[in-house]
């Protein structure tokens, strides 16, 4: 979802949410420039307010190249992109500048989802 279309999208997503579904924070190079970018950050604060306990962050690691999205008749293996995974990293942090939400964006929400241990369940 694209900032700039999430007046038209966003309601689609919370719905899923609401039934249930999880969110992936991630792709801002995607869907823009980046993390930095105008509207990124508010996009992912709202998706994150509405449902917290349903949000993960992800690098999207292997970056792999940009695509339309159509079918293709060939067989030549394009290569991962070259990213900057831990600004990613730290552009997603500073949207959240709360330890909590911090606490469970990368820590806590994907041990629930996937079933890791975390420290304070060990």
């Amino acid at each position: 979802m694209r900032p700039e279309n999430s007046d038209q999208d966003l309601p689609k997503l919370l719905r899923l949410l609401q039934n249930g579904a999880w969110v992936k924070l991630s792709g801002t190079d995607r869907i823009a420039n980046g993390p930095a970018s105008p509207g990124v950050g508010d996009l992912a604060r709202k998706i994150f307010a509405a449902h917290p306990e349903q949000a993960v962050w992800g690098s999207d690691w292997p970056h792999t190249p940009m695509h339309s999205g159509e079918s293709v008749l060939t067989d030549v293996v394009l290569p991962y992109r070259e990213m900057d995974t831990p600004g990613f990293f730290f552009g997603a942090s500073e949207w959240f500048p709360d330890e909590q939400d911090r606490q469970k964006l990368f820590v806590l929400n994907p041990a629930r989802l996937y079933d890791w241990p975390t420290d304070d369940s060990q």
